[in-house]
Parts: C-alpha cells; structure tokens; sequence
C-alpha cells in the first residue's frame, strides 16, 4: 500500500526579469520545506537568476516556447512525487503548504489550488482581496489556477500543451475532466500574491 503521506513536493517556477519578487518567493519556498525547488527562467536580462541560486542549483532555461512549455520543462526535471505549481509572485508558509498538500492527500481531487490573498498595505490590497473572496472561494471547480499541487506522473502523461502561449490551465483541467473523470478543488489554504500592490504594477501584469 503507498504511503501517500511521504510524498515530496517539487516546486517548479517559472520566471522571467523577476528580480523584485524572486528572492520573497524562493525564500518562502525553502522555508516552507518543499523537497526542491525548480526554476524555469525564460532569459531573462535582469538578476533574477543570480538571485535564484542562493536557493536552488536545479535552474533551467526556456528558449522562448510561452510559459506551458516552460511548466513541462521543469515538470519533466522534477524529482518528487508532488508537483507544486507556483508563481513567481507568490509566496506561502509552511501551516498553508501543508493544508494544501492534505486537502490532495486526503481527498479524491485530481488537482488541488490555494486560494491567494494580498497584504493589505492600501485601499487597493483590500479591495482586492475583497474581491478574491467572492470569486476564489475555497469548494469543488471546474478549473483551478496556480498555485496548485498536482501528481508529477499525472503531468507527464497529460502535459501543458506547447503549442499554446501561455499555460491555460482551463485546457489542462477540461482535457483532465473529459480523459479521466478528474475533479478539482479549492483549499482553504491560502498564499500571498507581492507585487500587486499598486495599478502600474496589475496592469504591467
């Protein structure tokens, strides 16, 4: 019988001139001990990679393809049994790495995210988050975005499609629902979102 309470988590993120937001991001990850940490960073031309190293030797890089072939590219490099996929402009603690990682554990979900929330530092966060929680509600979904936890054996049978520009992962959780009866769910654990803390920085988004 599987253990699935010694399952690892392989956090694989995707970066491109994300030098503001890489170090929180990467630090929260180590803190939160995950079982490693891969980046996929798509060239970028400031320090986002150099920073990377201080908290992983397991950085690849993309040659341009959009971000869901990026996605595979470090699927496909992870180790563990667990793939955490997680944005550059997240961040999360171990108390809610965990509860995500239970809620797939203990339940019969194919996929499992984390509802996400700003610090609150102006009007704008707390509008925004006001609006996180009528929207992003944790229960039963059709599609979940990232952050998510999903089973690496999963991804590598039913990858990002490449030949898309971005991730889409309504495809993903459409292809998963129609091939193999998946369902999806949204935790009650939540991570932070830095970096949207001002318009400039939504729309640059």
């Amino acid at each position: 019988m599987i253990n699935y309470e010694n399952f690892e988590i392989s956090a694989v993120v995707c970066s491109l001139n994300a030098e503001s937001l890489i170090q929180k991001c990467l630090e929260s990850l180590v803190e939160s001990n995950v079982g490693e940490i891969i980046l996929v960073d798509g060239n970028s031309s400031d320090r986002t990679v150099e920073l990377a190293k201080k908290f992983t030797n397991k950085i690849f890089k993309d040659p341009g393809k959009g971000l869901a072939f990026a996605r595979n590219l470090g699927i496909k490099n992870a180790t563990k049994d667990l793939i955490l996929n997680f944005g550059v402009d997240n961040t999360i603690d171990s108390k809610n790495l965990f509860s995500l990682k239970q809620d797939f554990l203990k339940n019969d979900y194919c996929g499992v995210a984390s509802c996400t929330k700003l610090k609150i530092t102006n009007y704008l966060s707390r509008s925004l988050n006001e609006y996180k929680k009528v929207r992003f509600y944790p229960g039963e979904r059709l599609v979940i975005g990232t952050p998510n936890i999903f089973e690496r054996s999963l991804l590598l049978d039913e990858p990002y499609r490449d030949d898309l520009t971005w991730s889409d992962d309504a495809e993903l959780c459409k292809r998963l629902r129609i091939k193999r009866n998946c369902t999806f769910y949204v935790s009650n654990s939540y991570c932070f979102e830095i970096g949207q803390n001002s318009w400039k920085n939504i729309t640059n988004r």
